[in-house]
């Protein structure tokens, strides 16, 4: 909801600034030029938060220029200035829900989940619609396992906004993470229904299949999320595992190979040995192996599957 004000905002502004003589000189001036650089894209974002700072120097409580500095320092990662701006608009109104929302986000990027959570709520008070709140309170309360607490929050932010595919979307996810796999795709095809080319939402409905044994149609997922972007690791290693799930070995084994753009993938590692493994390439097998305990020293799969293969060898 405040994403979606803040854009319409932005842009009414914007064609403000394109139609109407502005001088420079002024508070308003400052602030249009910056929204300007702004919308140009992240390497005008040092330019602009200069104009922010002279909008701010001629009117100090101009919480809009504030808001958004605190945005682009956020997006900058200079988090610690971000918060400055956001503590700035507090002192000037601390009714201000958006401001609380946005101290949430900063306190989690800085893994200070109590106090997001303590934040989000402040903004909840003030603004009890306030659906980003709701999400990402959500979110924190299933990340630390209170899946039931989380829905609670996803439900909410569903009710005011039922068109926000993440609120559906994380509501599947802490669902599966509670074995409810039937409603989990429920909500999940509902965030494809909203967003169908949305990456990520295609992969884990293929998850949530392939923890149902059903590797067929978790395949034909991973594949939809593949044609999205062919980049992303983790989308090869899991269509391999259920490749190897359905005995095509060779398949798989050329799946984990193009999860290992990212050498360190265990799971990948790890499940690329089984398939070699299992085609009697007990040697391959091995290496494969230790690469996983060259990585994590302790895992036990290997240790045990390695064992397996050098029995295997030496018959």
């Amino acid at each position: 909801m405040f994403f979606k004000k803040f854009l319409f905002i932005t842009v009414i502004l914007f064609i403000l600034t394109v139609n109407l003589p502005v001088k420079a000189e002024t508070a308003e001036g400052w602030y249009l030029r910056g929204l300007i650089l702004y919308s140009q894209g992240m390497d005008k974002y040092e330019l602009a938060i200069k104009c922010f700072d002279r909008a701010i120097e001629v009117k100090p409580d101009y919480i809009e220029a504030l808001a958004i500095k605190s945005l682009l320092l956020a997006q900058l990662d200079r988090t610690d200035e971000s918060i400055k701006c956001i503590d700035r608009i507090l002192e000037i109104n601390p009714k201000t829900a958006s401001a609380w929302y946005c101290k949430g986000l900063a306190a989690y990027d800085q893994g200070k989940k109590d106090e997001a959570l303590k934040f989000f709520d402040k903004a909840l008070e003030l603004d009890p619609e306030y659906t980003g709140a709701w999400l990402h309170k959500g979110w924190i309360l299933t990340v630390d396992g209170k899946y039931e607490e989380g829905i609670k929050c996803y439900d909410k932010a569903i009710k005011l906004e039922p068109e926000v595919e993440y609120s559906w979307f994380l509501k599947g996810l802490a669902l599966s993470e509670q074995g409810k796999y039937e409603e989990a795709l429920k909500s999940i095809d509902k965030a494809i229904e909203l967003k169908p080319d949305s990456i990520g939402f295609s992969h884990h409905k293929g998850c949530i299949l392939a923890r149902q044994g059903k590797h067929e149609e978790a395949i034909i997922w991973y594949d939809k999320d593949i044609a999205l972007n062919a980049t992303i690791p983790d989308l090869f290693c899991d269509k391999g595992i259920s490749l190897y799930e359905l005995k095509k070995y060779d398949e798989a084994i050329k799946c984990f190979d193009r999860a290992l753009i990212d050498q360190k993938s265990i799971k990948a590692w790890l499940y690329k040995g089984r398939s070699l493994y299992e085609l009697g390439q007990y040697k391959e097998a091995i290496e494969c192996y230790d690469k996983v305990l060259e990585y994590s020293p302790d895992d036990v799969d290997a240790k045990n599957d390695r064992e397996k293969a050098i029995k295997a060898l030496k018959k």
